[in-house]
């Protein structure tokens, strides 16, 4: 039987490191600061392997229909966020309508877009994500092996459900450098990362899809997802834990950059 890495590590020291990058300034670390900081701490140990096959959303809450088609992929002037970068973008999903619509702070009677994306014929997203408290535990782990990697688990959960006010927030810093270090170098490059959701923990994921598999590629890679459906609906008044819309325009097509859509339903007053 293969004894796994987390057998070698000494609790004593992780918590030690774990105590060290706390004390970090992240408002003058760089990211290669954090970074360090973090490969100490969690070397292979909190990342999967995943695929994702079905359908992804993504809700926006604006005052008029979405008419521009680049707000379904980029938005025009996005902010560095909680995976974004100046200079790396990523198209932010949820695995579940309500998950994208909660994302959004979208409330009772207010009006939104709710945009469908669907995987191409034959292809499907692969991604690193973070080892969930859901994730079965290995039969040859002992009691401190379970403590060990619980703790692991925690430490980078705790940065992905950090929340932030500001969006310019040196706060984003922390995640930033995990994806795109732990993620994508430290584990092989992906197509995508999943990560919990803030706002609807344990009920929905996020998948930020790098933006090299949605826009054309001069690198040979392959563009993977493609719109399926642009809706603009209304959130209705229920009570809790439940969420309801009404649908009441859909897409007919997209041409030449500019969305169309059509009355499917009274507008509810």
């Amino acid at each position: 039987m293969n004894q796994s890495p987390i057998h070698k590590v000494d609790i004593r020291i992780l918590l030690d490191l774990i105590s060290n990058f706390y004390k970090l300034d992240l408002s003058k670390s760089t990211l290669e600061d954090i970074w360090s900081q973090q490969s100490k701490i969690l070397e292979r140990f909190a990342v999967q392997q995943c695929f994702h096959e079905e359908l992804l959303f993504r809700a926006y809450k604006t005052d008029e229909p979405i008419e521009d088609e680049s707000w379904l992929w980029i938005p025009p002037n996005q902010k560095p966020s909680r995976i974004s970068m100046k200079d790396k973008n990523v198209l932010y999903t949820s695995s579940s309508v309500p998950g994208a619509i909660i994302e959004a702070n979208i409330k009772e009677n207010e009006e939104f877009n709710l945009i469908s994306y669907r995987l191409k014929a034959d292809q499907k997203l692969h991604g690193n994500m973070i080892l969930n408290l859901d994730t079965p535990i290995k039969d040859n782990f002992n009691n401190q092996d379970y403590i060990i990697l619980r703790i692991l688990q925690n430490f980078v959960e705790s940065e992905f459900l950090r929340h932030v006010v500001d969006a310019n927030s040196f706060q984003y810093k922390t995640t930033q450098s995990l994806v795109w270090n732990l993620f994508d170098k430290y584990h092989g490059e992906v197509d995508a990362f999943f990560y919990p959701s803030v706002a609807h923990y344990r009920r929905a994921y996020n998948v930020a899809v790098k933006e090299s598999k949605f826009t054309t590629n001069q690198n040979g890679g392959i563009n993977k997802l493609e719109v399926q459906s642009v809706q603009r609906a209304i959130r209705l008044p229920v009570s809790k834990p439940f969420l309801r819309t009404n649908v009441f325009m859909e897409s007919t097509e997209i041409k030449n950059g500019n969305i169309h859509y059509e009355r499917i339903s009274p507008k509810p007053i």
